[in-house]
């Protein structure tokens, strides 16, 4: 992915996050998964990662299982 925001972009990125990882999760054979964008990578991206990961952010569409 590029840093640029495209109309494309932003619907593939709302695919992963409201539909492709819900589905991964509610299968239940990979693992928890979730979605980060990254859109500077120049950012400290270790740091973010870490921080979204010690959230433990559950989305709203999945009831709050986990």
């Amino acid at each position: 992915m590029t840093g640029e925001r495209k109309k494309e972009k932003e619907a593939k990125t709302a695919t992963v996050r409201t539909l492709w990882a819900p589905a991964v999760n509610k299968h239940g054979g990979f693992g928890r998964w979730a979605f980060l964008e990254i859109t500077d990578p120049y950012d400290n991206v270790s740091e973010l990662i870490r921080s979204a990961v010690s959230r433990q952010v559950v989305p709203v569409h999945e009831g709050g299982r986990r």
